[in-house]
């Protein structure tokens, strides 16, 4: 069973990336494939959560890691939310919302795209969940985060790349 946080969460999500894909005007992104990628990089990412506090020895279960991640992730919510909004006002694709600064950069690479505040605020609010866990230290959560983090950016990439959410 998922923590009740999680479940709430991933609701919340799902709810969200669909109405931004309802009003975006021939989003070339299927509801299939957004539901798979958002749902696949949840588990990816608190497997990842879990697997590395594991390693670096901050024990976490499955539902710990599900309820923890979910948490942290509440920013990310706040831009889906705020893409959704995008897509309703504009009809574009909520997968152009952005809020960095690859805003003033004419053609921002990929990884300057990444660069979000409400990605960063996510990772922050992850390493301060994993810090105040029992057995964990600044470096066992800068590691945690960072792996975290990493595969967060791969999942994004190959989203970008692979699922054609331009």
């Amino acid at each position: 069973h998922y923590p009740p946080v999680s479940m709430l969460f991933l609701v919340i999500m799902l709810t969200l990336g669909y109405t931004g894909l309802a009003f975006a005007a021939g989003s070339a992104v299927k509801p299939a494939l957004m539901t798979v990628a958002l749902l696949g990089s949840w588990g990816v990412s608190v497997s990842v959560l879990v697997m590395s506090t594991s390693v670096l020895g901050v024990p976490m279960g499955w539902k710990v890691g599900a309820r923890l991640f979910s948490l942290a992730a509440i920013p990310l919510l706040l831009k889906m939310a705020a893409a959704a909004a995008v897509s309703v006002w504009t009809t574009l694709s909520p997968f152009y919302f952005q809020a960095g600064p690859s805003l003033f950069v004419l053609q921002p690479s990929f990884w300057l795209q990444r660069v979000d505040f409400f990605e960063i605020w996510s990772v922050l609010l992850l390493g301060v969940l994993v810090r105040v866990q029992a057995g964990s230290n600044g470096r066992k959560t800068a590691g945690v985060t960072a792996c975290v983090w990493s595969v967060g950016l791969l999942l994004a990439w190959a989203v970008q790349n692979v699922g054609g959410a331009n």
